[in-house]
């Protein structure tokens, strides 16, 4: 009899709904006030960032690696895409501490895991203390994991001590065998209580069954406030420009902001926005109007965003900070990708078949990953959430730091959400179309 492991993940990326209303006098007084603030809380957290642990900084330079390539695989859809790469790495290095022979070395070669396999675990637990958490007035950032099992089965206690440590993930025991239904409604309330009821009825009749032995949940909760926020007062209906000569109208946020880092390439402009303590940032990189989206993305290679995240961090520790009228479409998007497939291709193909090696978990053969599935949310208003733009091929950084530069973003974009302090890439989007929730 076949056994199956199924995987699930879940992202949700929410900006605050609490309306502010602020006049924009008050915006620009408040804006000169925080500018200092702002580039000392930038400053420190890039501090922290050369003091990383050498093991902690091999983990997000791999977790970036296997986040691109995922992104460039799934790029050639057409439409919107989000992801929560952070999230796919985590979970699955969890199924990596059951893995064993050619399923673990597949597993290791897809996330580009370059550390032993006990350290990679250990950095995974350093990371988590890195990144920022719930507190009053930042950004919350959650990450829980659940393993459900099935009761009475014989998982391995080093596996489930290994998980426990290092992820903080608890096994749930639950009878799939007998009681399939109420398992799945169990784990689907789980998955919308942590998801804030952003993510209901993830798991569907025919995903569970009477062989599942083992489902890993796990779910990323993403809540901040903008360092500055946009006034709801100043936003407005304007045209997007989603191909040539195609527009469609929407809500256009709109501000004066200062402090803000851009920077200008050949093909591109890149844009961070801060949120409230600066620790993470949403870096949108527009396209210039002559420049077409596929051949930026194209660009988007873990030299070039090195080298692109240095170029706006230099920003921040100039004496005179830029100003910026910012112009960003509120909008929202929600998709749910079944990844087997995409990590088969990508060089993990016996994980998902009958050939797979588990015995790190139950000590026999029978387990495989039946699916990967992750589903994703994200709300952009002028309260929370950003976005950055970058390009790869440029000849050279533009722009003076004295003048107020203008940044529309009234047009196809990336955005990626990152740890300005570890340097993780949590998330990852694409906005083609506003008004197309799902890709």
């Amino acid at each position: 009899m076949n056994v199956h492991w199924v995987y699930r993940a879940i992202a949700a990326s929410i900006g605050a709904i609490t309306p502010v209303l602020t006049s924009s006098s008050a915006i620009a007084a408040s804006a000169a006030r925080s500018a200092p603030i702002a580039q000392e809380e930038r400053q420190l957290a890039q501090s922290f960032a050369e003091d990383l642990p050498a093991d902690v900084a091999t983990l997000v330079k791999d977790n970036n690696a296997f986040a691109l390539d995922l992104y460039h695989h799934l790029r050639q859809q057409p439409g919107n895409l989000f992801i929560a790469p952070y999230s796919l790495s985590r979970s699955f290095a969890m199924t990596y501490a059951g893995a064993r022979g050619q399923t673990a070395a597949e597993i290791a070669k897809v996330l580009h895991l370059s550390l032993p396999e006990p350290r990679v675990h250990e950095a995974f637990a350093s990371l988590v203390v890195i990144l920022p958490h719930q507190t009053e007035g930042i950004p919350r950032l959650e990450s829980i994991d659940r393993l459900w099992g099935q009761e009475n089965y014989p998982f391995q206690d080093p596996f489930v001590e290994t998980i426990a440590r290092h992820y903080q993930a608890s096994l749930a025991r639950i009878d799939f065998a007998k009681q399939p239904e109420l398992a799945r409604e169990t784990i689907n309330q789980w998955i919308a209580e942590r998801s804030n009821g952003r993510i209901q009825n993830l798991l569907r009749p025919k995903d569970i069954g009477a062989n599942t032995r083992l489902i890993l949940t796990n779910t990323v909760y993403f809540k901040a406030q903008w360092f500055s926020p946009f006034s709801p007062q100043r936003t407005e209906s304007a045209p997007f420009a989603i191909a040539p000569g195609q527009t469609v109208p929407v809500p256009m946020m709109y501000q004066l902001m200062n402090p803000t880092s851009i920077v200008e390439y050949d093909d591109l402009t890149l844009l961070d926005l801060p949120y409230r303590d600066t620790t993470i940032s949403t870096v949108v990189l527009l396209p210039t109007q002559t420049a077409e989206l596929q051949r930026v993305e194209a660009q988007i290679t873990p030299e070039n965003l090195q080298r692109w995240f240095s170029d706006l961090d230099r920003h921040w520790s100039t004496e005179q900070p830029l100003s910026a009228h910012i112009w960003l479409p509120k909008f929202e998007l929600q998709s749910k990708l079944d990844l087997s497939q995409v990590l088969s291709s990508l060089g993990m193909p016996s994980a998902f078949s009958k050939s797979a090696d588990f015995s790190g978990i139950d000590n026999s053969r029978d387990l495989y990953l039946s699916a990967a599935i992750q589903q994703t949310f994200i709300t952009v208003n002028e309260q929370g959430t950003e976005a950055s733009a970058s390009s790869a091929v440029a000849s050279g950084v533009r722009g003076a730091q004295n003048s107020t530069l203008e940044f529309r973003a009234d047009r196809p974009f990336i955005f990626l959400i990152r740890d300005n302090t570890s340097g993780s890439l949590l998330f990852i989007g694409r906005l083609v179309n506003p008004g197309e929730l799902s890709p």
